[in-house]
């Protein structure tokens, strides 16, 4: 409206953006560009995937995760195999880390799967 863009007022969804320009010898154009507005509230919306940070990887024979959201949230996390088979892995959780122990697991990759605040994170490694 006018010169202002103010999504809350729009929604979510796709807008289009219409620029028009007139320079002072008489010569315009007109630009669009359409956007796509995600209105966004709480923690659900953060980006968890990247909030959990995941080392060494490839890991030998200690794996860690680590977020500061693991501290105030209680987390189960599940180790599955490439084919989707839960792994028994042991782990310890330490305020902000979970260690595993995966000096017996055997080499490949592997996924690591949590639930925090209802949604689920899974994280990628690879047992050398």
């Amino acid at each position: 409206t006018a010169t202002t863009f103010d999504p809350s007022a729009l929604g979510s969804g796709p807008h289009t953006i219409i620029y028009h320009y007139t320079n002072g010898s008489g010569c315009s154009d007109t630009a669009s560009k359409v956007v796509y507005v995600k209105i966004c509230t709480g923690i659900e919306n953060i980006d968890l995937e990247s909030a959990v940070a995941i080392y060494p990887n490839p890991a030998n024979d200690e794996l860690y995760l680590q977020s500061d959201l693991f501290a105030a949230n209680n987390i189960t996390p599940v180790v599955y195999d490439i084919n989707g088979k839960a792994v028994s892995l042991s782990y310890t959780r330490l305020a902000n880390k979970i260690r595993f122990a995966t000096q017996n697991l055997a080499a490949g990759s592997y996924y690591i799967k949590l639930n925090i605040n209802g949604l689920t994170v899974n994280k990628r490694f690879v047992k050398k």
